[in-house]
């Protein structure tokens, strides 16, 4: 794959906000209005965010988030509930005629630049093909690894989920920095009992990058080392770019509608016949 592709980080947002952005920037590269698009961001408050078919109530614990000050959206992607607070967040829009064909072969395709990044930092991070249903599910997203995802020795450190629309696969994911697993547990369950058998399953499965590097890590330290990472496995030139007043309008619209709304982000969504 050789192009050009535009690079942007847009900074620390809402939950909605950044919900709102990624489907902005699916529905301009659908349009062929824009290049494909890297893109890097973080959450400001910090925020749960749900699977596009999760049940908001078993999923999450609403009275914990209120109470600490977590917001929560629904994603447009599938897979389980993600607290983002300290990591760094990535999103990619490539139209569907630049990947491989199938779900897992283009997580693949498109891991492989995290995996470069992150190893080019000294993360002794692995490819790992992971079984679903081979343990104990829980609401968390990072308690198992999926097909191709990211970890080290055995645990978790980069959580993804894809979709496709309008022949457009939008694939967004968070690399932690640091995890508390105590804290997510909270935000997610429903009782002591709970909590407790969370928090040891959130331990024995997810890594973090402080933890495995032992020292403090920058978010654009790791947002660099990605990009890099995207153009040596993709073949491609990251242009630096910001969103087009055309794109923000667009979110702007999309968290009216949508994802500020609470008929989309309490409610669990129907399961769609693509």
């Amino acid at each position: 794959m050789v192009g050009q592709w535009r690079l942007l980080n847009t900074g620390y947002r809402t939950g909605a906000q950044n919900m709102a952005i990624d489907e902005a920037l699916l529905r301009q590269v659908a349009a062929g209005r824009s290049q494909p698009v890297v893109r890097f961001y973080g959450w400001s408050p910090p925020c749960v965010s749900l699977g596009y078919f999760q049940d908001t109530r078993k999923a999450v614990n609403l009275e914990a988030c209120l109470e600490l000050g977590v917001d929560y959206v629904r994603r447009p992607t599938g897979g389980r509930a993600v607290l983002h607070e300290h990591e760094v967040t990535y999103s990619l829009v490539v139209p569907g005629e630049h990947l491989p064909k199938g779900v897992t072969e283009s997580y693949r395709f498109l891991s492989e630049g995290i995996l470069r990044g992150l190893q080019d930092l000294g993360v002794p991070a692995k490819m790992v093909p992971g079984k679903k249903g081979s343990g104990p599910a829980s609401a968390a997203c990072f308690d198992a690894a999926s097909w191709y995802e990211i970890a080290v020795d055995g645990r978790k450190l980069v959580g993804s989920a894809q979709v496709r629309q309008e022949g457009v696969v939008l694939q967004h994911g968070s690399i932690l920095l640091r995890f508390d697993p105590e804290r997510l547990a909270y935000l997610l369950s429903g009782d002591q009992a709970a909590a407790s058998r969370l928090i040891q399953l959130l331990t024995e499965s997810v890594a973090d990058l402080e933890g495995v590097l032992g020292r403090r890590v920058e978010f654009s330290e790791v947002a660099a080392a990605l990009s890099v990472g995207w153009e040596k496995t993709l073949g491609i030139t990251l242009v630096p770019s910001v969103l087009t007043a055309e794109e923000e309008k667009l979110a702007q619209v999309l968290i009216q509608e949508k994802y500020g709304r609470e008929e989309w982000n309490a409610n669990r969504v129907k399961r769609r016949v693509d």
